[in-house]
């Protein structure tokens, strides 16, 4: 059988032009365009998050870096800096009406570096003495203390307290302020001294706050200290 091929290339030649086939190129064209799209897409994408990655992985580090730096620092200076440390407070003598009332902190610069700027204040006052076998809580109330730290600061007239033992160093007060009445004299009420020493170490004010109360003893006769409820701390 013969077929008359310049027919068929004809017919071949008419059904690529047709709108249907065209129409078809076209989609596979755009699916093609749309799948490169997509491909460049997702390698931006990556591209994105690897970047995206990288910077948290840059700021992570540069924080544990920062913290790691600190925490050096920090250790560095706790253990080379200057600490003062009012450890033990003392009346001259037993508190007279008429007279004025003095009381001796000693202290130490347990630390390495000297304590330069060293300023102290201090205030004076009463509370009730506390029932027998019972709490200093129920008469001594953190109201009872006025912010004494937050007044006292660093100067660079001050004194320099060199390092030292615990107790190397005594502070003194004494002050007609206080008015002894006989319910003092006879320990129905108690005197509180409630002190600050501020002073400057590696660059920095640092303040130790110190209370203490003062008792009769148990001969009746002299008195002896104890540490009040609050206003106890150091910076």
């Amino acid at each position: 059988m013969n077929v008359d091929r310049s027919t068929n290339e004809t017919a071949s030649s008419a059904e690529r032009n047709s709108p249907e086939h065209l129409r078809v190129l076209v989609c596979i064209r755009k699916v093609g365009e749309s799948i490169n799209a997509g491909i460049l897409w997702v390698f931006k994408l990556l591209k994105n998050v690897h970047g995206l990655i990288t910077a948290i992985a840059t700021g992570l580090l540069a924080l544990i870096t920062w913290n790691t730096d600190t925490t050096v620092h920090n250790t560095l200076v706790a253990a080379n800096r200057a600490w003062l440390t009012p450890v033990l407070a003392q009346p001259d003598g037993a508190p007279k009406a008429g007279k004025p009332f003095g009381y001796y902190v000693k202290y130490g610069n347990v630390g390495k570096e000297p304590a330069i700027g060293f300023v102290a204040q201090e205030e004076l006052g009463t509370v009730n003495a506390p029932a027998p076998q019972t709490s200093w809580y129920t008469v001594f109330r953190r109201s009872a203390l006025k912010d004494v730290c937050g007044r006292t600061t660093a100067s660079d007239e001050g004194g320099v307290v060199y390092p030292s033992g615990l107790r190397d160093y005594t502070y003194a007060v004494s002050t007609p302020a206080l008015n002894i009445t006989p319910d003092i004299e006879n320990g129905s009420k108690i005197i509180f001294a409630h002190g600050c020493f501020a002073y400057k170490t590696f660059g920095r004010e640092r303040k130790s706050e110190y209370c203490f109360v003062f008792l009769k003893a148990e001969d009746g006769r002299s008195f002896v200290s104890a540490l009040c409820p609050y206003g106890n701390s150091a910076s």
